[in-house]
């Protein structure tokens, strides 16, 4: 097995739990890999809007990418008190696993982390492709690895 030295942790913006921030900062503490931590954020109501009201949500969603940066910066303070060494970045983008697959092959990432959490059967059906990590592990050759905020132990009853 190829040794691991960059792994890309999927950050999500809409949670304050960040198993997979955890999952990938334990990794490269034991690999010794570098890690980078990534968000992609997209909002259609600040983009698909009327023409005079561009430059209102140019500024806004400049403003949602700053204060994301500033969260993944706040999370990669702590990791790299631990001794991780840890590069951020944060984009404007509409295809999440796009994002993911394009970000891995431009960081050099021999591991992607993304966490995972239950969709109900009518939000795979209707979403599926789309808000699940399926989407991205079919189309990339890169090792994956889902990270859940609570352990699978925990679940059983």
């Amino acid at each position: 097995m190829k040794p691991v030295k960059k792994i890309l942790a999927v950050a999500d913006p809409t949670s304050d739990a960040q198993p997979a921030v955890a999952r990938a900062g334990q990794l490269a503490r034991l690999c010794k890999a570098d890690l980078e931590l990534y968000i992609a954020s997209y909002y259609s109501t600040l983009t698909d809007i009327a023409a005079d009201q561009q430059p209102a949500a140019q500024k806004v969603s400049e403003a949602m990418l700053t204060q994301l940066g500033k969260n993944l910066e706040q999370l990669a303070d702590g990791l790299r008190r631990d001794g991780v060494s840890v590069s951020t970045r944060v984009e404007w983008r509409r295809s999440l696993h796009e994002s993911i697959i394009e970000e891995a092959e431009r960081c050099g990432a021999d591991l992607i982390v993304k966490d995972t959490h239950y969709h109900t059967a009518i939000d795979r059906a209707l979403f599926a492709g789309i808000r699940t990590g399926r989407s991205f592990a079919r189309v990339t050759y890169r090792s994956g690895w889902s990270a859940r905020a609570t352990s699978w132990a925990k679940r059983r009853p």
